[in-house]
């Protein structure tokens, strides 16, 4: 929103040139596509810092008090032109892939920034390429894609306003997410001692 790597690269060619179209977070509509631990954990801390969130969830129940609206999705395409922040953190389905395709990147405004840390393969690679070579969209922040590892000399690299990380979301990098798993790992232990069912079971049918 700052445009920072727009400035880093006129840093490097020793340019004083102030940029426009500056945007704040503060006030913000921001959406998180996915509703899990990740999904809503961002929209607390977007919340926070005084965007006003949104939510997209499988289905509609227990709307948390941080979340302005929460929408199933296929009510999705109505609230999406309004969005300036779109955050994806699907999980890797059939009904998810290739959720954001041409169309529905499209409705989306054209000053508007999308996130993906969940699955590469919920936005359509090809359709983001052609949106973005149009001008549409400020920013394409992806942390997963479709392929994964990225190859070198993919498009993808070089497209003009997209950032990319090689997945880094996620693994133990940052020392915490380890401390996470192993929390819940021990929480399972004790349940199971118990007697009683674990948390964060797989849904086979639902495919997480």
């Amino acid at each position: 929103m700052k445009r920072m790597p727009e400035y880093l690269s006129i840093q490097k060619e020793q340019r004083w040139e102030l940029l426009d179209q500056i945007t704040r977070f503060e006030g913000a509509r921001t959406l998180s596509v996915g509703m899990g631990m990740i999904g809503s954990s961002f929209l607390r801390k977007a919340n926070a810092l005084g965007a006003v969130c949104y939510g997209v969830r499988r289905t509609v129940h227990d709307q948390p008090d941080y979340v302005e609206q929460l929408v199933i999705p296929n009510e999705m395409d109505a609230i999406l032109p309004e969005m300036d922040v779109v955050a994806l953190s699907l999980p890797g389905t059939p009904e998810t892939k290739g959720m954001f395709d041409r169309k529905r990147l499209e409705k989306m405004k054209s000053t508007a920034i999308l996130l993906n840390v969940g699955r590469g393969n919920s936005i359509v690679t090809e359709d983001l390429l052609s949106v973005m070579a149009n001008g549409h969209l400020k920013a394409a922040c992806l942390d997963v894609m479709d392929p994964e590892p990225l190859p070198e000399g993919h498009p993808l690299w070089s497209a003009e306003r997209v950032y990319i990380t090689p997945h880094i979301s996620g693994g133990y990098r940052s020392g915490v997410n380890y401390s996470l798993v192993i929390d819940v790992v021990i929480q399972n232990l004790l349940l199971v001692l118990e007697g009683k069912p674990p948390v964060h079971t797989v849904d086979r049918r639902l495919g997480y």
